[in-house]
């Protein structure tokens, strides 16, 4: 039975205490509540007090304050500068809130903590809810909810079926949660563990789209994101169609300190420093304006720097490849170059780089034209017939180009393409004599033009080649097989 019970008389109160600077009520309870209070619409326990406690309650074994309330609050306090509820618990919660679909605990204050709760080994508030908020927190201008603790864990929130916690900011200049750790050396910030089998330690998501980031890591001096697995992926970026991870090296904004980061780095001491792969695009992507779009170094003394390695035995396609838009190289070796199979050309001919005579016109130096050896060393074209000073044939005619091009000088403009073996389209003469397939050509009186070599005697050392065409009279464009003698 209580030792204390009390009817409002009219004024308000069952039972009213009033104290200048102690308790205004005081409760102790051996073995139950110190202090009952039950409220149908008010307040369960309503306490005011200028300077100590305005509800002070001691019990050995259970609360110390039990209240409940069907409508109302079931404990409402109010404090202009102190606390307005001050619970100790020495071995169990401070302060016990339910509620079945309301708040459990529901605090305000002006400028003081609108719930303080001290606990020695015990939390310092346990809060449950059905449905509701277990513990809900508002301020304007201050911090809604505070937690601190000299060694243990400031704040625990456990769920059955939702989120632990939940943060909300309609700022968007703030954060939803911060957590910040003022250590002077290391320290983390932010700290998740799942402990479930395939559980997710820190989740984040940027639902809204745009160029909202999920993740954000930023560092001054040290790193912004670093992921570490012992057996698995220490990072990993997925995406349906956009990039999966990227890496920016940004520039200083100053033109004597330019951006010298990289964007992306892969290290491994046994393993693939970077390895990209795709079922139907490219494994790994290079691309720079101004300089190398992949670049490949090593130290190996047997492995290569680069190596391209084609997996399809039945695949017609090659382990590296290398096209020039333009009219540069597609390829350039600083070095020998070994090949252990056999080389292929799509050129017919194999062609060498003369320089022109400065009395070359420029109808005498277009390609299929017959060039003769020059006294500079250069070469022009053919002017008379069985001429011993016979070199080549300008490359490039018809539907022929050089596969091989030798003593290729790109500094050099007044160079051609001198066709000394293989398939060339050549200028021929046949009104001299009708040209069948296999005849033997010579230089002819026709400029630039070769004509069927009728005379064996002159024939030695000025053959230029043999017909792979006939042209019966006139004069007109005909592939043939050069073969100098």
């Amino acid at each position: 039975m209580a030792s204390v019970t009390g009817t409002d008389n009219g004024d308000g109160f069952g039972v009213k205490g009033v104290s200048a600077s102690a308790a205004g009520v005081v409760g102790e309870g051996q073995a139950w509540a110190g202090v009952v209070a039950n409220s149908v619409t008010g307040s369960g326990v309503s306490a005011f007090s200028d300077s100590g406690a305005g509800v002070l309650s001691l019990s050995n074994t259970g609360p110390g304050v039990s209240a409940q309330s069907v409508r109302g609050a079931a404990v409402q306090a109010k404090s202009d500068y102190g606390a307005a509820v001050s619970a100790e618990g020495p071995a169990w919660a401070g302060v016990v809130a339910t509620s079945q679909s309301g708040t459990g605990v529901s605090a305000f204050s002006d400028s003081g903590t609108g719930v303080q709760s001290l606990s020695n080994s015990g939390a310092g508030v346990s809060a449950q809810s059905v449905q509701g908020n277990a513990i809900e927190g508002k301020s304007d201008y201050g911090i809604a909810v505070k937690a601190s603790s000299g060694s243990g864990i400031a704040v625990t929130a456990r769920c059955d079926g939702n989120h632990g916690i939940e943060s909300v900011t309609l700022s968007g200049d703030h954060a939803a949660l911060s957590a910040s750790n003022i250590a002077q050396t290391a320290g983390i910030g932010v700290y998740g563990i799942a402990k479930g089998q395939d559980g997710i330690g820190v989740r984040a998501e940027s639902a809204a789209g745009g160029n909202g980031v999920a993740v954000f890591g930023s560092s001054k001096d040290g790193r912004g994101i670093v992921g570490t697995s012992v057996e698995n992926t220490g990072t990993e970026g997925n995406t349906v169609s956009g990039i999966g991870v990227f890496g920016r090296a940004m520039g200083s904004g100053r033109d004597d300190r330019p951006a010298t980061g990289r964007g992306v780095v892969g290290m491994a001491i046994s393993a693939t420093g970077v390895e990209g792969q795709s079922d139907s695009g490219a494994g790994v992507w290079g691309a720079s304006q101004e300089g190398e779009g992949v670049h490949g170094e090593s130290n190996s003394s047997v492995f290569a720097a680069i190596a391209g390695i084609q997996l399809n035995e039945r695949s017609t396609a090659a382990g590296i490849y290398g096209e020039h838009r333009g009219h540069g190289p597609a390829g350039y070796f600083k070095g020998n170059v070994v090949v252990t199979g056999h080389i292929e050309f799509a050129g017919a001919d194999c062609a060498e780089e003369f320089a022109l005579h400065p009395s070359v016109p420029s109808d005498m130096c277009e390609p299929g034209t017959v060039m003769v050896l020059a006294a500079d060393g250069g070469v022009s074209a053919s002017a008379k017939a069985y001429d011993r000073r016979v070199a080549g044939v300008i490359a490039g005619a018809g539907n022929y180009r050089p596969g091989i091009v030798l003593g290729r000088d790109s500094a050099s403009e007044s160079k051609i393409h001198l066709a000394l073996m293989g398939k060339v389209f050549c200028k021929v003469d046949a009104d001299s004599g009708a040209i069948e397939v296999g005849d033997i050509l010579t230089t002819s009186t026709v400029p630039g033009h070769a004509m069927k070599a009728t005379d064996p005697s002159r024939a030695f050392a000025t053959v230029l080649g043999k017909a792979l065409a006939p042209l019966p009279t006139g004069r007109g464009l005909i592939p043939i097989l050069v073969a100098l003698q």
